[in-house]
């Protein structure tokens, strides 16, 4: 009952669960299809769970966290650690990337909870008001698809048909590049609006298999947004350039860290935690430090803080001799990178 909060002190309840509930609603066609691909290939539709990071995937592309009392921190902010293999795509913000098996403290309330694409998606959506900014009333009765280029990708959408059970396999597929495009492979023809990322204002924009005058596109440079508006079944939009996320990745958001320490071995023994091994922001270092590696001295060394102590990364400098590094593991947020100068 989110009116009874709004009518108790809080403003936005309402508002946040009309988006949520509409944002449901939206998902409608690609939980149908993630329905269908259960039922022909067994595989469900949930692919991952982490219990221990509150976060799971739908159908392999959302990624989703649930923020509650024990994931959230007295600041609303969040330390998520992304699956791994994938880069990921802020929701609310496309332009904002992250990469697999690293770490990123980020701050969410009650009306952007945590939720990521992987790049490479291709979401069929129902869209029929501008609640949700997917689209607005003129999209009713139209086939949305949000597209999230990486490469060349592809999806056989298992389309609803009417409200039972019954659907139709039509092939959808995306390639970015200098000569990219879009293409429609259905059994019926439809009329289509795909919400395609693009990091750049297309030059030249035609189509074949249907009229020219059965297609129509706009740009907007400041979502990075290519809208494409076509009537039709088999078609080819062609798109150039579609420059997606493996063209151009978008640097993802500064890690914070509270320094910058450099190993020295000049400690009476190996361990981390010995006072003169490091010099730099802190000596020994804390929680939330980036760890760089140089020189020869006390090669084997052993990270005696706690497990899983939580740091922004390891770096070999260029002229570090060949550390083995021993010990507890960590909750690492960059990874660890090689060759680079500090």
């Amino acid at each position: 009952q989110p009116w009874y909060w709004d009518a108790n002190g809080y403003t936005d309840t309402i508002s946040t669960y009309r988006f949520y509930a509409t944002l449901h609603h939206n998902l409608v066609p690609f939980e149908f299809h993630l329905s269908v691909n259960s039922s022909l290939t067994s595989q469900p539709a949930v692919t991952q769970v982490s219990l221990s990071q509150y976060w799971h995937i739908l159908g392999n592309s959302l990624l989703t966290w649930a923020v509650t009392t024990a994931s959230v921190n007295s600041s609303n902010s969040m330390t998520l650690k992304f699956p791994t293999t994938n880069l990921w795509i802020n929701w609310w913000n496309p332009a904002q990337t992250f990469y697999g098996g690293f770490s990123s403290n980020l701050t969410y309330n009650i009306d952007n909870a945590p939720i990521f694409v992987r790049a490479g998606t291709i979401i069929p959506v129902n869209v029929d008001s501008s609640v949700t900014d997917l689209g607005d009333t003129n999209s009713a009765g139209k086939d949305s698809v949000l597209m999230f280029p990486s490469g060349t990708n592809q999806l056989v959408y298992h389309r609803p048909l009417g409200e039972g059970i019954a659907y139709e396999d039509v092939t959808l597929s995306v390639a970015e590049g200098t000569n990219g495009s879009v293409q429609v492979n259905s059994p019926t023809s439809r009329s289509w609006i795909f919400k395609i990322i693009s990091f750049a204002a297309p030059t030249n924009v035609t189509v074949s298999g249907i009229p020219s005058a059965a297609m129509s596109y706009n740009y907007s440079s400041a979502s990075n947004l290519l809208t494409l508006v076509a009537t039709g079944a088999v078609f080819t939009v062609s798109i150039s350039p579609l420059s997606g996320y493996a063209t151009v990745v978008p640097p993802s958001p500064p890690i914070p860290t509270n320094g910058i320490d450099s190993w020295t071995g000049g400690g009476a023994d190996a361990n981390w935690q010995t006072t003169n091994n490091w010099i730099g922001a802190n000596n020994p270092p804390i929680a939330g430090d980036g760890l760089f590696f140089d020189g020869v001295t006390q090669l084997n060394n052993t990270n005696n803080f706690t497990p899983l102590t939580s740091f922004a990364g390891i770096t070999f400098n260029p002229t570090a001799g060949a550390f083995i590094l021993a010990g507890n593991q960590i909750d690492h947020a960059v990874g660890v990178i090689a060759g680079i100068t500090n």
